[in-house]
């Protein structure tokens, strides 16, 4: 099963229209508060939620956007190759091949990282 990635934001439209582009598919699920994208390579299930719908307190929301990004962060550095200018912005990026149980080249798997 692929790994789960929640984001909270405020506004579910305005991330939706930024992560299609990204990610090259449409949400497989939107509503007002709530978007789903079930992605293949990577292996991932990537959501957006905005935060009063979670109903949880802001220091539970921050550790799981940590959580996330973390886990977000690993999956882009098994997946690409990414080249950062002298302040940290991406200037250049390149897929790495991958086979087609999700595995990347140096061996590991979205599916092991929690």
């Amino acid at each position: 099963m692929p790994p789960p990635i929640s984001v909270d934001v405020r506004d579910v439209s305005k991330p939706v229209a930024f992560y299609e582009k990204v990610f090259s598919v449409k949400p497989q699920k939107q509503v007002a508060d709530y978007a789903k994208f079930d992605l293949k390579a990577p292996a991932l299930n990537f959501s957006l939620v905005s935060s009063k719908q979670l109903g949880i307190s802001l220091s539970g929301i921050k550790s799981r956007v940590q959580r996330g990004r973390k886990q977000l962060k690993r999956m882009l550095d098994d997946y690409c190759l990414i080249e950062f200018n002298e302040s940290g912005g991406v200037i250049d990026y390149r897929t790495r091949s991958t086979n087609y149980d999700g595995c990347a080249p140096n061996g590991s798997c979205a599916a092991d990282k929690s």
